[in-house]
C-alpha cells in the first residue's frame, strides 16, 4: 500500500454535510460518535452513530417496533471490508453494510492528514434529495 498512515483506530471528531451553497448540517447530530479502524492486512471497519439513541422498549435484541427499528437504522451507519490507498484517496470496498445499497460498493474518500487527525471527504452525493459533500474528521487513538 502507498504510504499507509491509515493503519490504526481513529475516533470520530465530527461529521459535517455541506450543501452546494455551503450550508452545514450534521447527519448524525453535532455529538455523533464513531470509530474507524484500518488494519495492516488491508481491512477496514467503520461505525458512526447519533448520540442519545433511544433504547427499545423491550430487552429483546431482535425485538422492537417497526418505528424503533427505523429510528435505530436512521441514526447508525456501519460498513466493513477491504480498502485500497491511492495517492489522493482511499477506497473502502464495502462487503457488509447496514445500508444495503453499499454492499459490494466502492466508497471513495479523499483524505488529508494533519498529525494525528485524518479528514475524509466524500465526493458530492445525493442525500435527502440534495447534492451534499460530507467531511468526516477522525483523531488517531493512542494507548
Amino acid at each position: 500500500m502507498v504510504n499507509n498512515k491509515f493503519v490504526g483506530t481513529w475516533r470520530l471528531r465530527s461529521i459535517t454535510s455541506r450543501s452546494v451553497d455551503g450550508a452545514a448540517a450534521y447527519p448524525y447530530g453535532p455529538d455523533a460518535a464513531g470509530y474507524i479502524t484500518y488494519t495492516d492486512d488491508g481491512f477496514m471497519a467503520v461505525s458512526i452513530m447519533s448520540a442519545g439513541r433511544p433504547a427499545y422498549a423491550t430487552g429483546d435484541q431482535m425485538g422492537g417496533t417497526v418505528e424503533e427499528k427505523a429510528a435505530a437504522a436512521n441514526t447508525y451507519l456501519t460498513y466493513h471490508g477491504r480498502y485500497t490507498v491511492l495517492p489522493d484517496r482511499v477506497i473502502h470496498h464495502s462487503e457488509i453494510c447496514l445500508y444495503p445499497n453499499w454492499i459490494g460498493a466502492d466508497i471513495v474518500r479523499f483524505y488529508r492528514f494533519d498529525g494525528d487527525v485524518l479528514t475524509l471527504t466524500a465526493p458530492p452525493t445525493l442525500v435527502n434529495g440534495a447534492i451534499r459533500t460530507n467531511e468526516i474528521v477522525w483523531e488517531r487513538m493512542r494507548q
